[in-house]
């Protein structure tokens, strides 16, 4: 079986060099430099400073002859070992890599042979002598019909050991192609195509990815959190500006009856009690009543869908605290809404020097359902550019 797909310089590379029969082949004609063959030319002394430089050497050439190979995949591809043999194809090209020095036509055969039908390890190929019985390898090797069938079937395991080995790749978000990338960031629940529009540039969409799935598991591990929605926004490209709300009762007496956090004007809607400020620290200057909020006065958290049906019942003033009697004039002993941080969350996003496409407010939508734990109560504006 050949590999159809076209390796890339260090796959080809790594195939020429790791294959022990094409070394041994090289070592025959010599094309491998050794200390032995440079004896003549410098002294032992010196020669024990030259293994660094004889080593970058085989590999700068292993490297050359991988190039030369690579360059014309195709034809090698295509050919039969007969006609590339007949034809002396790269033969000129092959023997200046090597310096000009005789190479046999064995040594050619072994090259074109190597790179169109062995993998990168070599593995079961270089090691077949340690899985077949001594005896048994002797007649194997004796016998020439038999020695290349069992060259072919190591060389199929070696293809089969690297797929297999290549797995691994698909579950690293930095070692996955791009083009199978969204294979794996869908079991985390995230897709390619939600990328917002202004960052499609492909290298930085593809740089933005990856580190989303790389950090997508610690972006859930503190799913709901104003951190979890800031960084996971910001990597799909999103400005996103999150505010959380406190209930504050004394907003009932404000003085031009308006809450400019939330433009409301209803004082039997629970928006209209709502601020960003805790009431601890807010001394609320625009109210008429002389109330402060200590930290004692803050309770637990009560529902605000129940806050407006209990208006609707009760009125507010009964509900709130300021009165004991409903509106009615019957004595209220219901839920007193007086202080708290309730679970209502506005989430404010835009893209910069730009508006979302209905495409983006349907990606964060989608996420913000996702990230957002369901006893929240959130609210998306979405922020209007205007080049004004």
């Amino acid at each position: 079986m050949v590999n159809f797909v076209e390796p890339n310089l260090e796959q080809v590379f790594q195939i020429l060099s790791n294959n022990d029969k094409l070394v041994e082949q090289l070592n025959k004609d010599n094309l491998i430099l050794t200390k032995e063959m440079l004896s003549s030319d410098y002294s032992n002394e010196v020669l024990k400073y030259m293994e660094a430089t004889i080593f970058n050497d085989n590999i700068n050439t292993m490297y050359n002859l991988a190039s030369v190979l690579l360059s014309n995949h195709d034809k090698i591809y295509d050919s039969d070992l007969h006609s590339l043999m007949d034809g002396k194809f790269l033969f000129k090209e092959i023997k200046s890599v090597y310096g000009e020095m005789d190479i046999s036509d064995e040594t050619y055969h072994t090259i074109f042979y190597t790179y169109k039908y062995c993998c990168i390890s070599s593995f079961f190929q270089n090691n077949m002598k340690y899985f077949i019985p001594e005896y048994d390898l002797t007649k194997i090797q004796d016998n020439e019909i038999m020695s290349a069938f069992m060259d072919s079937v190591n060389k199929e395991f070696d293809k089969l050991d690297y797929v297999l080995s290549s797995c691994r790749q698909f579950q690293s978000p930095d070692e996955v192609k791009f083009e199978y990338i969204n294979y794996l960031s869908q079991l985390f629940g995230f897709e390619t195509k939600d990328m917002a529009e202004e960052s499609l540039d492909q290298f930085k969409i593809e740089k933005k990815y990856r580190t989303i799935i790389k950090n997508i598991i610690e972006i859930y591990k503190i799913r709901g959190t104003n951190y979890a929605f800031e960084l996971f926004f910001s990597f799909l490209g999103f400005n996103i500006t999150i505010k959380e709300f406190y209930f504050d009762r004394r907003c009932y007496y404000k003085n031009d009856s308006y809450n400019e956090e939330t433009e409301n004007n209803y004082n039997n809607d629970f928006e209209f009690y709502l601020t960003t400020k805790n009431p601890t620290l807010n001394s609320l200057s625009n109210v008429n009543v002389s109330e402060i909020c200590r930290f004692e006065d803050m309770t637990e958290q009560y529902s605000l869908l129940e806050f407006e049906e209990l208006i609707k019942t009760y009125g507010p003033e009964c509900v709130i605290g300021y009165s004991p009697v409903d509106k009615y004039g019957v004595q209220y002993t219901g839920k007193i809404y007086k202080f708290f941080k309730t679970n209502y969350i506005y989430y404010n996003v835009g893209i910069t020097n730009q508006n979302l496409t209905s495409r983006d407010i349907k990606v964060v939508q989608k996420y913000l359902e996702f990230l957002t734990p369901a006893f929240v109560m959130k609210v998306l504006n979405v922020d209007i550019y205007d080049e004004t």
